[in-house]
Formats: structure tokens, sequence, C-alpha cells
């Protein structure tokens, strides 16, 4: 069976600051893919510059600590150079937080880049936190064939 749904939460603002997070299930490489991407137009996303973060299982489970309210929050640290799927771009690393806070849940995606910092970030309601929580729940039965 063909999983292709992206789970996509879309925080366009006014000012035009907002910011787009999807997750995507790989089942083949075993891990969810984080792409996040910052409003460029009214209603409109970067997706072309988009940035992306691989979930393994573990980044998985201690995000969902978190949605679990068992941990306040969680910084994952990726180096890409350590990785057995080495990017040819020109991210040197990047990190994911996510935190609860007093409006539901706060993730920041940075990357650092030849040029500087690159950050998007967003705040999940509790209800978009459900949906988010059952994604990467239902993400690692499949990648373990559970």
């Amino acid at each position: 069976m063909d999983y292709s749904k992206k789970l996509v939460f879309y925080k366009p603002r006014k000012a035009g600051n907002g910011a787009a997070m999807q997750f995507d299930l790989n089942a083949k490489r075993e891990s969810v893919f984080l792409e996040a991407a910052k409003q460029v137009e009214e209603k409109r996303f970067g997706w072309n510059e988009k940035m992306v973060f691989k979930l393994a299982p573990v980044d998985i489970s201690k995000i969902l600590v978190v949605l679990m309210d068992r941990k306040p929050s969680i910084e994952l640290f990726h180096d890409p150079g350590k990785s057995r799927f080495v990017s040819d771009g020109p991210v040197q690393n990047a990190s994911l937080s996510v935190s609860k806070s007093d409006y539901g849940y706060y993730l920041k995606l940075t990357q650092k880049t030849g040029e500087g910092l690159n950050t998007v970030a967003l705040t999940l309601t509790e209800d978009e936190a459900v949906l988010l929580k059952t994604m990467l729940e239902t993400a690692l039965k499949r990648i373990y064939a559970w």
C-alpha cells in the first residue's frame, strides 16, 4: 500500500513572515522527512528553497516524548557529514527544537549554510499536535512493520 500523503501545517501571516512544515513518511529510507518553508507571499510558501530534516526512528521517539507531555522540550542536532545519506548541498548542520508552549507546541528548524543561518519556526495548536503525534506513531509502526 502506498502512503504518499504528507501531513502539512500552513501558518501564513499578514505580515508575510509565516511558515509551513510538512512531514512525509519514507518507509524505504526508514524515516520521516520534515520539510520547512518560509512564506514568500500572502498565501504562498517558498518550497523551492525549503529546508529538509531527516527524522530517524530515534528522533521520532524524542519528538513524541514532548508531544506526550513527558518532557517540556528537545533539541535534535544533525551533521549531514556523519549521515549515510550525505547531502550534495551546502548545508553544514541542522537542528530541530520542539517545545511545549502556553499556546501549543513550538517547532523551530535551523540549518547552517555557507551564507549563515536559515530558520523556519511555527506553533502547532493542541489539535494539530494530536495529528502530528498520530502521524509519527503510525510512521514508527510502518518503519518497523509492527
